[in-house]
């Protein structure tokens, strides 16, 4: 071999070694730290996964034995379904409305107080709404409000305030607060 030959077979070598060098530390040593990473991550894991199938475990065996679980799911599944998917602002009004129009109510003030996270149902929240009726009619009112919670389940009355004037003791303004149960 001449001189030229052993300096082209030289830098061959060189290239191959830095190829090498290259694929194993820039390319497969990233992959095999992020491998160790999830392996570690997953057996983190693994015990909180062992709890939760436990639990899965005593809740089938519970609701297999008590004879009451699947009408508590069947009223469970009733009660999700009677809860619209909407933000409470885009029904609430309407339907409260609704029952008070046809008790001969003119069309409510709406204001929502709050959003909150139910303590009972921690999978929902508790939305406070008050609406303010500037005349009506306390016999009209009191009928309003036991078809309004007889007809909405999942709407109650949290309170009322009935105000008269002197000057007009018929005709008196209401204001009445609900809370109801949303998906959050």
């Amino acid at each position: 071999m001449n001189k030229e030959q052993i300096q082209k077979f030289v830098l061959i070598a060189l290239f191959a070694g830095g190829g090498v060098y290259a694929y194993f530390d820039f390319l497969l040593g990233p992959l095999n730290r992020r491998e160790s990473n999830s392996t570690l991550e997953i057996r983190k894991l693994e015990p909180l996964i062992r709890e939760a199938q436990g639990r899965i475990k005593r809740t089938r065996a519970i609701e297999e034995s008590d004879p009451h679980a699947a009408a508590a799911r069947l009223a469970f599944d009733a009660m999700e379904a009677r809860i619209p998917k909407e933000a409470s602002v885009a029904w609430l009004p309407q339907r409260i409305d609704a029952y008070f129009s046809q008790a001969g109510f003119e069309k409510g003030s709406f204001r929502q107080e709050e959003e909150k996270q139910d303590n009972i149902a921690p999978l929902y929240k508790r939305s406070l709404w008050e609406v303010e009726f500037a005349k009506g009619d306390y016999l009209k009112l009191g009928a309003a409000l036991a078809a309004l919670e007889n007809g909405e389940g999942l709407l109650q009355v949290t309170r009322l305030r009935v105000e008269t004037t002197p000057t007009n003791p018929a005709s008196q303004r209401i204001i009445v607060g609900f809370q109801t149960l949303v998906k959050p």
